[in-house]
């Protein structure tokens, strides 16, 4: 059975997949950002070794529980920004996300620095906002990427629009984050902005 389609319903139905597949990217990004933002996850994680401690005290059982919690933050901490300062740092998060476009075949992304602020109570957040045209495979390859780099990287906020029907292209803009922690020493004061948690 063949449908006759006019041009009209056509470009609805190519709209409705790429909005189907922006969807579930923004679903699947939900989960990614949950599981790779530090602000969150590490906090909870001090919070409940916190709690942990407390507990171990009264509850000798407890102290393999806050060992264990102990370790997953020193994991997760290791996979923070490596630079000493605010500025270094947004040089790395500058060369990574180009490393992690080129590895998935997107070029020519235009990029601008946002400003730096503390999240939460012992980050510093280091924001990248990203612009850059692309097929949705080559998307999905860069949000994956993200997903799985050494230092944890959070997207903040994603635009998806259609940059060409023709082509089957988006166009993506979105705020790519990454973290140092608020304690080092090295950070001066001058480079963080108040408050962003």
């Amino acid at each position: 059975m063949r449908l006759d389609l006019s041009d009209r319903d056509k470009r609805a139905l190519k709209a409705l997949g790429i909005a189907l597949t922006a969807a579930a990217i923004w679903l699947g990004h939900d989960a990614i950002s949950a599981s790779s933002t530090p602000g969150a996850s590490i906090e909870a994680l001090e919070q409940r070794y916190l709690l942990a401690l407390a507990k171990a005290e009264r509850q000798p059982g407890l102290e393999r529980d806050a060992r264990s919690l102990a370790r997953s933050l020193q994991i997760l901490e290791h996979r923070l920004l490596s630079a000493e300062s605010p500025s270094l740092a947004q040089a790395e998060i500058r060369s990574l996300s180009t490393t992690l476009l080129g590895d998935a075949g997107i070029s020519s992304p235009v990029s601008e620095f946002g400003s730096v602020g503390i999240d939460g109570d012992s980050y510093v957040g280091i924001p990248l906002d990203l612009e850059f045209a692309c097929q949705t495979d080559q998307f999905v390859s860069f949000m994956a990427g993200l997903a799985n780099a050494r230092p944890i990287l959070a997207t903040r906020s994603v635009r998806i629009s259609v940059d060409s029907a023709a082509t089957k292209t988006i166009r993506v803009r979105l705020t790519v984050e990454g973290y140092l922690p608020a304690d080092r020493d090295e950070l001066p004061s001058t480079e963080i902005a108040g408050g962003g948690g």
